[in-house]
């Protein structure tokens, strides 16, 4: 049974001054009314361990520095500030040493006609930022057609790569000198997720991003707005969700204000994914402001399912209690009802009771 939304799950802001300066902060674009707000709440008690220790878990740090120092470095405290500038100017470095070895890996795969799609990460962050610095990545993510996979690993492993660990649909790869992970991907999802984009028509829709003065093509927006949004809820009932996802999808939208609307909904639906995509759009309405099409409110209006997931989804981002009953939530009642449709709450099914399985001969063996 759905039980009621109250006003408070869906529209209240964040009790803590601590969580709504991050959430006024974790954006590109600051407008006159939010630096005001920004400038109030630091005129409070702020707790700056509190602070910098959440928004390091929700990896925004780099943006929590660059609309401080933007706005008012005078009011952060000197030791604060520098920290936020020192793990700031250590992203950008790393940020940049990722970005140059993605190009030399694409420009092998390209050497060995096989066709790779770089995705999250460094593209991402240029496509959807316009600044390398302004994001945190810790792996590179390409994909490559499943007939290709293993000769693009063996590609890798040539490079000084080893294999880390390895899943159904992708496998990581790490270079032990130069500590960089390698996420080989043969699709974007495992099977048992509604999201099965197939490679030929990702490549066709492919768009171009500079990344260090170099072009490079990669997932068309409307593909990774979908993508993003499975992200997050695949995530959440990992119990790894971040802000930082969110603030992907606001920038997103941000950036690119001719989003076609109506193929993303097509889209989605065909994917079984709709719901996963409304979820990710609300919550980055409702905390970071993100600006809505009127065909996806209109879509929105009364759906009290909808809302009721992103407000459990809200609820955990910051107030996660760890309880049994909210790790049911997120085991049972989110995972199947963000999923439209029977045959995928059934696969959802099937992998729980598999996990269930695994688990009970663990211990036994154990």
């Amino acid at each position: 049974m759905i039980q009621k939304v109250t006003d408070k799950e869906i529209n209240a802001k964040e009790s803590r001054p601590e969580i709504e300066l991050l959430l006024c902060c974790a954006r590109t674009s600051i407008d006159t009314a939010m630096a005001e707000r920004i400038k109030t709440l630091l005129q409070g008690n702020i707790d700056w361990t509190y602070l910098i220790e959440i928004a390091s878990q929700h990896a925004t740090k780099p943006l929590l520095y660059h609309s401080l120092s933007t706005i008012c470095p005078e009011a952060v405290p000197q030791p604060i500030f520098d920290r936020l500038r020192n793990d700031y100017r250590a992203n950008a470095l790393r940020n940049m040493s990722l970005t140059k070895e993605l190009l030399k890996l694409l420009n092998l795969f390209q050497t060995h006609q096989i066709p790779a799609i770089p995705y999250k990460g460094a593209a991402l962050t240029a496509a959807m930022y316009g600044n390398l610095s302004l994001r945190q990545f810790g792996d590179l993510d390409i994909l490559v057609q499943q007939q290709d996979f293993s000769r693009a690993k063996e590609l890798l492993i040539s490079q000084g790569y080893h294999p880390d660990s390895k899943f159904e649909w992708e496998e990581s790869l790490i270079n032990n000198k130069t500590k960089v992970n390698v996420d080989l991907h043969k699709r974007i999802a495992p099977k048992y997720f509604p999201l099965l984009l197939d490679f030929d028509g990702l490549w066709q829709r492919l768009e171009p991003v500079s990344l260090v003065g170099t072009t490079v093509t990669t997932l068309c927006t409307e593909d990774l707005l979908i993508i993003l949004a499975m992200q997050i809820a695949k995530d959440s009932w990992e119990q790894e969700q971040k802000l930082s996802q969110i603030c992907d999808i606001a920038e997103l939208i941000r950036s690119h204000q001719q989003l076609d609307w109506g193929r993303i909904i097509k889209q989605a639906k065909t994917l079984g994914s709709e719901r996963m995509l409304l979820v990710s759009l609300i919550l980055a309405k409702d905390l970071l402001d993100a600006k809505l099409s009127a065909e996806i409110k209109q879509r929105l209006q009364g759906d009290l399912l909808i809302k009721l997931l992103a407000a459990k989804l809200r609820q955990w981002l910051f107030y996660s209690s760890g309880s049994m009953s909210e790790k049911m939530q997120k085991l049972f009642f989110f995972p199947f009802g963000v999923r439209e449709r029977l045959q995928d709450k059934i696969n959802y099914g099937r992998r729980l009771t598999y996990l269930s399985y695994l688990g009970i001969k663990n211990r036994v063996q154990g």
